[in-house]
């Protein structure tokens, strides 16, 4: 169960704006950054999943980048 969601960063960049007729490339690429055991608020261990989510568009241009942690806690009962 996710009970926390966590947005450190969003950063999106336009470089150059497409001529028409181009054809442009989506790429998304999700990416667990870091995987670790905490306390979150009064509840004890807890899963911090880091990640980073990359959308790339091409031929260079632009891109969005968001950098994040979800807290993960297993079952549906939070206890403190």
């Amino acid at each position: 169960m996710i009970i926390g969601l966590d947005f450190k960063s969003l950063n999106a960049k336009i470089n150059e704006t497409p001529k028409e007729g181009v054809s442009i490339s989506v790429n998304t690429r999700p990416i667990i950054t870091n995987v670790d055991k905490k306390n979150f608020l009064d509840i004890k261990d807890v899963i911090a999943i880091s990640f980073k989510f990359e959308t790339i568009y091409e031929p260079d241009i632009g891109e969005i980048v968001i950098e994040g942690e979800v807290i993960y806690r297993n079952g549906t009962k939070i206890l403190k």
